[in-house]
């Protein structure tokens, strides 16, 4: 090959490579949408500190990044007439955020309430040092795709009293992994959900024809969730959970394949305790790993509710719990202590509850293999059933 034609190839070859570029809000682009608009594949969005409001669409594989000694907040001030997400990430490939505030719309300013902070279709999502405050009904809502988290918070709402519904809800998402998420304030009705209930929830307005493009106000159309099995570690989560009727830290529904490790549940000395709040509650098939994890005060540690999970635990805590393990219409479960065919080491501590263990006698295997524990003053194992109708072995602990 000549050389003049090595020289036309590579100038042909630079001319067609696209490189991703920094882009810079406000210098480059006066707004954080135009900024968007114009982005490519790859390119990395730099915000300054201040308010950005939206909302916005992001279509392309970018960044978005708050800028070092900043902690920009994208707001939302659009009208309560529709609803419609902060933030719309669909079909984008994969999509950064870092150091940046989710804020919702503020009514007491005259601002519609934001219901949607993040919502994400086919697309993989990765945030770091992201928070969320002043969201009505899903912090992150993410249908496809896949999603990575780590230090994600969420923040005391300028309303007193407003809960959000779901801090992240995933559906048929491929992966979940999350690192150092902390809701110390109970704002959350449920921490996480995932393939648990229908993409928008019986508690909330939400139904398909009532989410509109963030930019054209058109109706969106939502693709019915994925039904391939989900991998979710959840790791460093810290969630204190509201007394209020049916709140949750974790919520799973099968198929999926949960870890939770390294993590804290637990239910402040507010009001008297209720009978609802729970702090992992898993329906249908989903298989379960807890380790190394703290439940203190809620009501219920760990509900296995219709369908047939199975729950290994490992080096756990379970303290002043009305019951730690609650399993109702489980037939086929397995749970596992210790020792038993999960595999499990063990090494859990069951202290001061009122209940320790509550079940139907006649859908669970029976005894349940928990060496290696401590039950603290003894065991309390009670039934479902009025009658009672316990046999003498439940637990196998030698």
């Amino acid at each position: 090959m000549s050389h003049r034609r090595v020289i036309l190839l590579a100038l042909l070859f630079k001319c067609f490579t696209i490189t991703a570029e920094n882009i810079r809000v406000p210098e480059d682009y006066p707004t954080l949408q135009e900024a968007l608009d114009r982005a490519r594949d790859g390119d990395r969005i730099l915000i300054a500190g201040g308010t950005h409001r939206g909302p916005f669409s992001i279509r392309t594989s970018v960044s978005i990044e708050g800028e070092k000694g900043t902690l920009p907040i994208l707001y939302d001030d659009t009208s309560p007439v529709r609803i419609i997400p902060l933030l719309l990430v669909q079909n984008a490939g994969e999509v950064r955020l870092s150091n940046l505030i989710i804020q919702g719309g503020d009514p007491s300013q005259g601002v519609g309430a934001t219901s949607v902070g993040i919502l994400a279709i086919q697309s993989r999502i990765r945030l770091s040092e992201v928070s969320f405050r002043n969201i009505l009904q899903y912090g992150l809502l993410q249908i496809g795709g896949e999603f990575e988290a780590e230090a994600v918070s969420f923040l005391t709402p300028s309303l007193p009293g407003r809960l959000t519904d779901t801090g992240l809800a995933f559906f048929g998402v491929s992966g979940v992994t999350t690192e150092h998420l902390v809701c110390d304030d109970p704002i959350l009705r449920q921490g996480i959900t995932i393939n648990s209930g229908l993409p928008f929830g019986a508690r909330t307005s939400l139904s398909r024809p009532f989410i509109f493009h963030p930019s054209t106000g058109a109706p969106l159309t939502l693709p019915s969730p994925p039904s391939d099995p989900t991998q979710a570690r959840l790791s460093g989560i810290r969630l204190r959970i509201p007394s209020e009727e049916e709140t949750a830290g974790v919520v799973v529904g099968g198929p999926t394949t949960l870890t939770i490790e390294d993590s804290y549940f637990y239910m402040g000395p507010t009001r008297p305790r209720p009978l609802s709040p729970t702090a992992v509650i898993a329906r249908g098939n989903p298989r379960i790993v807890i380790r190394n994890t703290t439940f203190s005060g809620v009501t219920r540690g760990i509900l296995l509710t219709t369908g047939s999970p199975s729950l290994l635990l490992e080096d756990d805590t379970f303290t002043q719990l009305g019951t730690a393990l609650t399993l109702r219409e489980n037939p086929g479960s397995v749970l596992d202590l210790g020792g038993g065919p999960l595999g499990s080491r063990g090494g859990n501590r069951f202290q001061g509850n009122t209940s320790d263990i509550l079940l139907d006698p006649l859908s669970v295997p029976l005894p349940i293999p928990a060496r290696n524990n401590l039950f603290s003053p003894s065991p309390l194992v009670h039934s479902t059933r009025e009658d009672g109708g316990l046999p003498e072995r439940i637990l196998l602990t030698e």
